[in-house]
């Protein structure tokens, strides 16, 4: 399968080839919980090297650990080589919308996000477009699609279960305007959605 991803900030990004059915471990080595933080190990994809391609190559740093000898104590490097963002010292939140930004997380989560978090944010997104939707209500929706956009969540969207503050985020958007949600956007978020998801 083809993987890609990128960092929060967007400036570096990927694409390889795994041939794995699933192609993740979580790795609780020593190293893995220093470097990674958060539930205490690193989530390793598991793909052919010689297919991995990278945009934004001028953004990464690379650590590799000390590994001591245990016979003879003598530290050396690691072979092993684990890319950073630069960047992600300071995780940016967006505060303003884009169409870019919008379609841009939609077409490379549009997979992993799900079916119904897609949907939901396309609804919205119909219902901006139209003339006839008021500012109040396009500024509930702006509020929820910046969200939706943010790198920077409650949960972290690659986290299992990632994304569901950005669905409840959305569903509370559609909630407050639904009056102004007309039948014509929830039927081109359904076509939209049957594209990506070939149901």
């Amino acid at each position: 399968m083809q993987l890609k991803g990128l960092c929060h900030c967007g400036n570096v990004r990927f694409t390889l080839h795994s041939p794995h059915p699933y192609p993740f471990n979580l790795c609780y080595c020593s190293i893995c919980r220093k470097t990674a933080g958060g539930g205490g190990y690193a989530i390793n994809l598991g793909g052919d090297y010689e297919t991995l391609k990278i945009k934004g190559k001028k953004h990464l740093s690379v650590y590799q650990a000390r590994i001591s000898d245990p016979k003879t104590g003598e530290v050396k490097k690691s072979p092993a080589q684990r890319n950073f963002c630069k960047n992600m010292k300071k995780p940016k939140r967006t505060t303003q919308y884009s169409d870019k930004a919008f379609w841009e997380k939609i077409n490379i989560y549009a997979k992993s996000v799900g079916l119904d978090v897609i949907e939901t944010s396309l609804k919205l997104y119909y219902a901006l477009q139209d003339e006839d939707t008021p500012k109040w209500a396009k500024t509930v929706i702006y509020s929820a699609l910046i969200y939706f956009i943010s790198p920077v969540d409650a949960l972290p969207d690659l986290l299992p279960g990632g994304y569901v503050d950005d669905l409840g985020t959305l569903l509370s958007a559609v909630a407050t305007v639904s009056v102004h949600i007309k039948e014509e956007h929830s039927d081109k978020a359904k076509v939209k959605v049957e594209q990506w998801f070939k149901r």
